[in-house]
């Protein structure tokens, strides 16, 4: 690519954080606040060198209003902004604090060199350590949905060091769950249908039944959640594992052996309390 040269650097004002949080922290506020501000979620690609990017297709901003709303968000997450700026020009804008932390440095970068006053189809740009952290990252702004109050997080060592110091709904769920607004939406409205077959996975292929089952199922009987999810995440779950339901004369169930599976409603074990209600729901 061509070398870009600094077309614009000014210092702005911004109000300081009461403590800075880790830089792929920032990212995700970054993230959460440009969603929301846009109203759809970005695409994610990564390229060499570890890098992801954080596109956001059609969006259109005026470079002093960005910097006025995101800069701090771009200096602490370490992100640059890269987009379109004339018809076959691109430009990039970059973020820092100063060191006696009175203000940002903010700068404009083209081929030209000439000043620009809108960027377009913003990418955030996030240079990451190494492939796996990429890889690990993408897969946790993958999930990311703006208009879920809670981001459902795998628990691998990536995700609990990452949100080690953050509140969570319980710690011992399946899925480790983070608040992202204050709501009153109850936590497994945030879980996708396969997020939730892999719950149901668990259950049949592990004969374990993780805790998200218990506050299903009262959640359900509370009308507080749908159960339809629950019942398509189900159905998924059942053809994987090449789980049959027959209807023929009673009501019977076999595993892909053509073995017969005989669940009890009266299990202490929610997830088989679950499948059999969502099954057969006059039970």
């Amino acid at each position: 690519m061509q070398k870009k040269l600094t077309a614009w650097s000014g210092r702005m004002p911004y109000n300081k954080m009461k403590s800075s949080p880790h830089p792929l922290i920032a990212v995700i506020d970054f993230v959460q606040l440009l969603s929301e501000t846009l109203e759809f979620n970005p695409e994610l690609y990564i390229s060499e060198n570890n890098v992801l990017w954080v596109y956001y297709p059609n969006s259109y901003f005026v470079c002093d209003d960005f910097f006025t709303e995101y800069g701090l968000y771009m200096a602490i997450s370490k992100s640059s902004v890269y987009g379109g700026i004339s018809e076959f020009e691109g430009g990039d804008m970059t973020a820092e604090i100063s060191k006696d932390e009175k203000s940002l440095i903010c700068e404009k970068h083209n081929v030209s060199g000439k000043d620009f006053e809108i960027i377009r189809d913003i990418s955030l740009k996030i240079s990451l350590s190494d492939q796996e952290t990429a890889n690990e990252y993408r897969k946790l702004l993958d999930i990311y949905d703006y208009k879920k109050g809670f981001l459902v997080i795998s628990r691998t060592v990536f995700t609990e060091t990452l949100f080690e110091s953050f509140k969570q709904e319980s710690r011992d769920t399946y899925y480790r769950y983070i608040s992202l607004v204050n709501g009153e939406d109850h936590y497994l409205n945030s879980l996708t249908v396969g997020q939730r077959k892999n719950l149901w996975l668990v259950y049949f292929e592990n004969k374990q039944s993780p805790l998200e089952f218990d506050d299903a199922f009262s959640a359900i009987q509370r009308n507080e959640i749908s159960a339809f999810p629950w019942e398509l995440s189900l159905r998924l779950a059942l053809e994987e594992c090449g789980i049959t339901v027959s209807y023929d004369n009673g009501f019977y169930i076999y595993d892909k052996s053509g073995n017969h599976i005989m669940p009890d409603f009266r299990s202490g074990c929610a997830a088989e309390k679950l499948f059999i209600k969502l099954i057969f729901p006059n039970s």
